[in-house]
């Protein structure tokens, strides 16, 4: 039952229906009820296709994870390994990830550790998309 409501928040948020201070959903996920654990986000599917939506994944350290589609906020918390940004205008956000490949065009991804809390290895091939890590480190090109 608790996917269910999970996938439904996720639709809500995507379509804007739910504004400020919904309590049952939050950005990461559906909140449990008092006493009991909050439900674990799914797995990221191998290849993420999603257009004009939101969606938040937990890598569960698997490698290789494919973003394609268009104009989609996209969110990936844990460990990824290999992460490919193919699509077009999509944010991606990714917790902790060992390589960002990004061939797609105009995509604005953020990182916020590689393996051992240093970089990951980043590949920006088109030079159309701006990588950000934290303290504001940018790789373009």
């Amino acid at each position: 039952m608790w996917r269910k409501i999970l996938r439904a928040c996720a639709v809500a948020l995507a379509s804007g229906a739910l504004l400020g201070g919904a309590s049952l959903c939050a950005a990461t996920g559906a909140a449990a009820p008092a006493g009991q654990r909050p439900i674990p986000l799914d797995l990221a599917p191998a290849k993420v296709d999603t257009s004009f939506g939101a969606v938040t994944y937990d890598c569960g350290s698997q490698s290789l994870i494919k973003v394609v589609g268009e104009d989609s906020t996209i969110t990936l918390n844990g460990t990824c390994g290999e992460v490919d940004v193919t699509g077009v205008a999509n944010t991606v956000n990714l917790q902790t990830v060992a390589i960002i490949n990004a061939p797609g065009t105009g995509n604005h991804i953020t990182w916020e550790k590689g393996p051992g809390g240093g970089v990951p290895r980043i590949s920006n091939p088109s030079g159309s998309n701006d990588i950000h890590g934290p303290g504001g480190i940018q790789i373009q090109g």
